[in-house]
C-alpha cells in the first residue's frame, strides 16, 4: 500500500521549510526544501488537503474526511477546528491575512475568519454544493475560485456570492485550479 500525498505547501515566512499531509495519516516536515523528510504521526482522520496560514500565523490546517484540523506548532500536534457538515476536500487561506480560510465540502463552503474556531456557510449563487477544490487569488484577494462536478464557480466578493464561470470548459468535471498570481 503506498500513501498519496494530499497536499504540498512552503512556509512563507522560511521558504526552506516544507510540509506536506499524507493519506497514511503522517504528516511530513523537510527544513531543506524537500531534499529529506522527517514523519510525524498525526492523530487527524484521512487527509484530503493541506494549507498554511500566510499572514505570519505560521498555522497548518489539513482538511480530512471529518472537518479541518488545526496546527499551530508546524504538525507537532493537531486538533480539530469548529465542526463542518460532510468530508472536507479542500482548505485554503487568505493570501495575506491570518486566521482566514475557506473549506470546501461535499455539503457547501464554509469561510472562518478566526483560525476554525468558528464556521460561515457562503453558498449563495452556487447551484451545486458539492465542492471539489478551492484556490485564493494572490493577487486579487477578493476573487476564490471553487471547482465542483459541474464546473467552476467564482467569487469576487471574499466568497460572499458566487457565479458559475463554465464558459469554453470542454469537461465541467473540475479536480484541480489555479488562480495566477
Amino acid at each position: 500500500y503506498a500513501a498519496n500525498i494530499w497536499g504540498v505547501v512552503f512556509d512563507p515566512a522560511d521558504p526552506t521549510q516544507v510540509y506536506a499531509a499524507s493519506s497514511d495519516k503522517r504528516f511530513l516536515v523537510s527544513s531543506d526544501r524537500g531534499s529529506t523528510w522527517d514523519s510525524v504521526d498525526a492523530a487527524y482522520p484521512d487527509a484530503t488537503s493541506l494549507a498554511i496560514d500566510q499572514g505570519g500565523a505560521g498555522t497548518l490546517y489539513v482538511g480530512t474526511t471529518s472537518g479541518v484540523w488545526r496546527s499551530d506548532n508546524e504538525g507537532l500536534l493537531w486538533s480539530p477546528t469548529a465542526d463542518l457538515p460532510g468530508i472536507t476536500m479542500s482548505v485554503v487561506t487568505h493570501p495575506t491575512d491570518s486566521g482566514i480560510l475557506i473549506a470546501g465540502t461535499t455539503l457547501g463552503l464554509f469561510r472562518s475568519e478566526n483560525f476554525g474556531d468558528s464556521w460561515t456557510e457562503q453558498t449563495d449563487g452556487l447551484s451545486y454544493n458539492d465542492i471539489t477544490i478551492v484556490e485564493w487569488s494572490r493577487a486579487d484577494p477578493n476573487t476564490i475560485l471553487a471547482g465542483t462536478y459541474e464546473g467552476v464557480f467564482v467569487s469576487r466578493d471574499g466568497g460572499s456570492s458566487w457565479g458559475l464561470k463554465n464558459q469554453g470548459l470542454t469537461n465541467v468535471d473540475t479536480g484541480a485550479l489555479a488562480a495566477s498570481p
